[in-house]
């Protein structure tokens, strides 16, 4: 028995028109998206014990930035000065001129751990670091409390912004989280959420901060595009306890994204999810890759980016794409189209295409 089919909203699907032009990270693996990269594609982790304790009295383990030793709201802006930096080595200086508007998806507001105070004051701390680049002029800010599904709205938002603003070239996307605090932690421990000594079904609490460069869309232009997103309201979801696991909310995603995509979800190549090591949530994904790819496929293959990096909260939209930049400019890339999708605790779901260009020089 399957129990009761609940009603999936859908909030939101639409066209883009984006393609990303560089990125910067700082994970747990390195402060940079090459070095992150790096570890990554070599499977290596940072899994490191900590001062927290689980019900048998070892210590968790955490997936966190080491060399930084300051913690609390320094440490947030400590990953995204990190990850900034990274981007301004790679972005063009007069993409970054103009002051673009500045799109920062944060964690929950609701989320224990989350200093919503701190994330008020994040678009100052944002302002003093662009003023250290060749920004001529201030950025505009917007700060979205939503969760790691917010990527799908920070894009919408860029989207429109770019189709009003003709004299603007570029729209910055940025994240940033860390699970690594006490009230976070005990919160999660409480639902036997965190892999430690007793439990084996959770995840590893993770950290980091991603910024992106978005631009249009053109004709020609080498890089990952994203085409197409898509968001949804989960009834079902992780905190309810009346409803199966269905995940009929993210195949409706994946389903919108492909509509306005224009191509079929069976065209794509992989996908990549924020998946992180609790079972409920894989189960959710395989149910909706089931239920919404339009027919049998001899493989699609799931990729993530949790294996060494832990549980980056609402970190991961911004990070994957980043990922997906670095990846798939590689002659040995996993293929060119790519699904990317996301769900969180509180039901809400994202889905996007995309697809990535390659140079003239290599796509011969």
């Amino acid at each position: 028995m399957n129990g009761p089919a609940a009603s999936v909203s859908t909030q939101h699907g639409q066209a883009l028109s984006l393609c990303v032009e560089a990125a910067g990270l700082c994970t747990p693996l390195g402060p940079t998206l090459v070095r992150t990269l790096a570890a990554l594609r070599a499977r290596l982790r940072n899994m490191q014990p900590t001062q927290f304790r689980d019900e048998a009295g070892e210590p968790l383990k955490a997936s966190y930035f080491t060399k930084l030793q300051t913690w609390g709201s320094a440490r947030l802006a400590a990953l995204i000065e990190v990850a900034w930096h990274d981007l301004v080595a790679q972005a063009p200086a007069k993409a970054l001129g103009n002051g673009p508007l500045l799109i920062v998806v944060g964690p929950e507001g609701d989320r224990p751990g989350t200093d919503r105070v701190w994330y008020q004051r994040l678009p100052q701390h944002l302002a003093n670091i662009g003023r250290q680049s060749d920004s001529q002029r201030p950025f505009e800010i917007r700060v979205l409390h939503q969760g790691r599904a917010g990527l799908a709205d920070a894009l919408d938002i860029a989207q429109r912004h770019l189709d009003s603003q003709a004299r603007q070239a570029h729209v910055l996307i940025a994240s940033v989280d860390s699970l690594i605090n006490a009230p976070t932690l005990a919160h999660y421990q409480r639902q036997r959420r965190l892999i430690s000594s007793v439990e084996r079904d959770g995840f590893v609490p993770g950290e980091a901060a991603a910024v992106l460069l978005i631009g249009r869309s053109q004709a020609g232009r080498a890089g990952l595009h994203v085409r197409s997103c898509a968001r949804t309201q989960e009834p079902a979801h992780r905190l309810q306890l009346d409803l199966p696991n269905q995940g009929r909310a993210l195949a409706q995603a994946m389903r919108e994204a492909a509509r306005f995509g224009l191509q079929d979800l069976a065209q794509c190549q992989f996908h990549l999810s924020a998946c992180s090591g609790e079972s409920w949530y894989f189960n959710e994904a395989a149910l909706a890759i089931t239920r919404a790819l339009e027919r049998p496929v001899p493989q699609f293959k799931h990729h993530l980016i949790s294996d060494g990096l832990g549980e980056t909260g609402a970190a991961a939209g911004p990070l994957m794409l980043a990922y997906l930049h670095g990846v798939m400019s590689r002659t040995d890339h996993w293929g060119r189209e790519a699904l990317v999708h996301l769900s969180q605790d509180d039901g809400q779901c994202a889905a996007l295409m995309t697809h990535w260009k390659p140079t003239a020089a290599k796509s011969q």
